[in-house]
């Protein structure tokens, strides 16, 4: 089993995790899968955007143990 840390900013709904947190994970898992493991049904997960290690991920990423995970909700409206 592997961890990566979780780290949420601005309005999104936590799911009613803490802002900073560690999740297990099992090795070779996407952030994909990290967000269905915190709760987030698709809908929600399409409106999400992660960053590791300062960089935008695609949900298809590949997490790594003892990567930081930075979760926004994408920003929409005019």
């Amino acid at each position: 089993m592997s961890s990566v840390r979780v780290h949420f900013h601005g309005p999104i709904d936590r799911r009613g995790h803490p802002q900073d947190h560690d999740v297990a994970i099992e090795p070779g898992a996407t952030i994909d899968q990290l967000l269905t493991t915190l709760g987030y049904p698709e809908t929600q997960r399409k409106v999400i955007m992660a960053t590791v290690a300062g960089e935008q991920r695609k949900r298809s990423y590949v997490i790594s143990d003892g990567d930081v995970v930075e979760i926004f909700v994408v920003a929409s409206g005019g």
